[in-house]
């Protein structure tokens, strides 16, 4: 696969602003094994369908000729970690339930 490295300093953004995910539809996402067609490495690797994803969170998939091509793994980590803050918030409230 490619590597690439995104430019993260806030020295490189403009138009900065918080954003609301909707983490809700994480669940809806189904991990797959797979292995390449045509590869002569038969090495099983793990992740998701593009067209799959693009169902769910348009903005985390790569497009060519209109079509979903590559998702960007970037975006969903984004997704996921509001989505492990909101457990942890949701954990932190029910200790607190229970010292009660």
């Amino acid at each position: 696969g490619i590597v690439y490295m995104a430019t993260s300093s806030r020295r490189y953004k403009e138009n900065i602003k918080n954003i609301n995910l909707d983490t809700s539809r994480l669940n809806l996402l189904q991990p797959i094994s797979f292995n390449y067609k045509n590869s002569t490495d038969k090495q099983t690797h793990l992740g998701y369908i593009a067209e799959d994803v693009y169902e769910l969170y348009p903005q985390c998939v790569i497009l060519k000729d209109k079509e979903p091509e590559n998702i960007d793994y970037n975006c969903l980590i984004v997704h996921l970690i509001e989505a492990y803050k909101e457990q942890q918030k949701e954990i932190e409230k029910l200790k607190e339930e229970l010292k009660k």
